[in-house]
């Protein structure tokens, strides 16, 4: 929890972060994908593929579960996602339910520039701001390899 006072009024902003085994989140993206799956399209099953082949196959064991809702998006996600991919390779998929801001939606679409494997689906049958986000550390062998790791390799 943290607090958060301004002006005379305190707002409590409750994040959790949640280590969990790479299989439920998989399971989870996987029941998801399932529950849309008569309202979309074929394209959108392909692009779910994409997310459930990186969650199963090709991250590390462990992954994060983080919920919260759009006002701690604003307040500190952005710092935490530029933390884990300065250092890892990220696959992201992010649950928005219906009430959520369309900006925080937005800004959430911008860390699709830091990670390998990004989807974000929005829930319009649940109806609160809540956001679901499930990031994944892509094994080593799995990932692309950019211009910043040829380098480092290089140098080092």
């Amino acid at each position: 929890m943290y607090n958060n006072k301004s002006n005379d009024t305190e707002k409590v902003i409750a994040v959790t972060i949640e280590k969990i085994k790479r299989i439920y989140a998989s399971t989870a993206i996987y029941k998801f994908s399932q529950g849309l799956k008569n309202a979309e399209t074929d394209d959108f099953d392909s692009a779910f593929d994409n997310v459930l082949d990186f969650f199963g196959n090709k991250i590390e064991e462990d992954a994060l579960k983080i919920e919260c809702s759009g006002d701690e998006v604003n307040m500190m996600f952005l710092d935490f996602v530029r933390m884990l991919s300065s250092t890892r390779h990220l696959a992201m998929c992010v649950f928005v339910n219906g009430n959520a801001d369309v900006d925080t939606v937005k800004r959430l679409e911008r860390f699709s520039g830091w990670s390998e494997c990004f989807k974000v689906v929005r829930d319009m049958n649940k109806h609160d701001d809540k956001i679901c986000i499930y990031i994944g550390f892509i094994n080593w062998f799995d990932g692309e390899i950019y211009d910043v790791d040829y380098t480092v390799n290089v140098i080092m």
